[in-house]
């Protein structure tokens, strides 16, 4: 009979254990629930806070979430937030450290780091963080969040002076773009910019191809073809944004430089011997009058000027002087007055001088 005592009271004890746990997991389940739903109440006033841009006190919300709920990765990520746009850089750099020790392959994290550090002025730092965010985790939107931080590593790249970092960069971003026209357009600004126009074209042909009515796809095809020296697909690209935007007065002018240039120009394969020539003389004619309306000219100008008068008086009957022609307009648009520019007389005449420097250059 005691034994049997025993046991019972053994079952009683364990049973009386078994209640006092559960109601211990549930008080502390009931404890954690609570903190945490006072966790995201802060965190919510915290985003109206943000939203509002009343920055300061959002972060004190978010704060207030992380004393209660410490480890949750979303509320650290909008405190570091809002204490850059406070521009509070420090205490930002160490909660968004902190996040990069638990994921160092989140996009976010990385990408807003590389913003910190551009800020700072340490532009290698911010590279490695742009370039960690763009082959970084996003968990929404990869490809829209991977492209706008490239696009800032471009502007990085520009601010810094490397011009063939930002070309690769450019050109990665034409190829991941979305075929969306406003985001060629500006991959293709970006390229022209730049100076690589033969991307620029392909960037503003795609936008063509993508949305055939927006005037801005055409105007930027006409500019990077006219920046090639290529007058005629200019011409027809400004006539295409024209039709779209007839009261644009911008694009008027843009035709009307562009088919005058294409008129000048002598470097043109279709032309003839004779009207290569007659170009090229003409070129040299409105060279000498460009330089002559920019006021004092320097004792190497008028030197170069009156060769070229000379030149231009003799003419021997079926002589192809064209070459003599070119080096002879090169030179006098080498000579002229610094800020002697079409501003003050031939847009055309710049556009073409452009062109024939280029195609000289080795």
């Amino acid at each position: 009979m005691a034994s049997i005592a025993r046991h019972r009271d053994v079952v009683l004890v364990a049973a009386a254990l078994v209640v006092l746990f559960g109601a211990t997991e549930l008080l502390a389940r009931g404890y954690r629930a609570a903190r945490n739903e006072r966790a995201e109440t802060h965190a919510r006033r915290g985003q109206a806070l943000k939203q509002e841009g009343r920055y300061a006190e959002a972060a004190d919300e978010y704060r207030a979430a992380l004393s209660f709920s410490p480890h949750v990765f979303t509320y650290r990520l909008s405190l570091a937030a809002s204490l850059m746009s406070l521009k509070d850089w420090r205490e930002a750099s160490r909660h968004l450290a902190e996040l990069r020790e638990t994921d160092p392959t989140s996009g976010a994290v990385n990408l807003m780091l590389a913003r910190i550090e551009s800020a700072e002025n340490q532009p290698e730092a911010a590279e490695a963080a742009y370039q960690r965010a763009i082959f970084g985790y996003w968990p929404e939107d990869p490809r829209g969040n991977r492209l706008r931080a490239r696009f800032e590593l471009i502007d990085l790249y520009d601010r810094m002076g490397e011009r063939n970092k930002l070309l690769s960069e450019l050109l990665e971003a034409a190829a991941e773009a979305p075929p969306e026209p406003e985001l060629r357009n500006q991959v293709g600004r970006l390229l022209l910019r730049h100076g690589a126009e033969e991307q620029a074209v392909e960037a503003f042909r795609e936008s063509t191809r993508l949305d055939e009515k927006d005037p801005g796809a055409w105007v930027g095809l006409g500019e990077a073809a006219r920046a090639m020296g290529n007058y005629r697909t200019a011409v027809s690209a400004f006539r295409a944004a024209q039709r779209r935007a007839p009261e644009d007065k911008n694009v008027a002018r843009l035709l009307v430089e562009t088919a005058r240039a294409m008129d000048l120009d002598p470097t043109g394969v279709r032309l003839g011997a004779a009207e290569r020539n007659r170009r090229s003389r003409e070129l040299v004619r409105r060279a000498i009058a460009q330089i002559e309306t920019c006021g004092d000219l320097s004792p190497a100008a008028r030197g170069v000027a009156e060769l070229a008068r000379g030149a231009l008086a003799i003419r021997h009957r079926g002589e192809d002087d064209t070459p003599q022609m070119l080096a002879l307009a090169e030179e006098l648009w080498h000579v002229r007055a610094p800020g002697c520019k079409a501003a003050q007389g031939d847009a055309a005449l710049e556009l073409v001088m452009a062109r024939v420097g280029r195609d000289e250059r080795p």
